[in-house]
């Protein structure tokens, strides 16, 4: 099933719980480094309309569980998605 299929009836909801997964380009190990690691959490967890509840980064991809607050879940994720893909640029 392609992945835009998978979008058909989701909803966001104000003050809803979702869990998130992401993985990095190609699962390419990306955050072993601590320099680089510290700067995805923080610009991951810095997301606004949007508060972590739990989360871990893994080498090659991220869990967390966050409650929506103003945003919807489509923005949240496009944010952290492209806040992490900057620092795989800048490597």
């Amino acid at each position: 099933m392609p992945f835009h299929e998978l979008r058909k009836g989701r909803h966001s909801i104000k003050n809803q719980e979702y869990l998130i997964t992401f993985n990095t380009q190609n699962r390419e190990i990306l955050f072993i480094d601590f320099d680089i690691t510290s700067v995805a959490i923080r610009n991951i967890l810095s997301i606004e309309g949007a508060t972590w509840l739990v989360w871990v980064l893994m080498p090659d991809h991220f869990h967390g569980i966050l409650r929506l607050d103003e945003q919807t879940l489509s923005k949240t994720i496009l944010k952290c998605k492209s806040k992490t893909l900057l620092i795989s640029i800048n490597i």
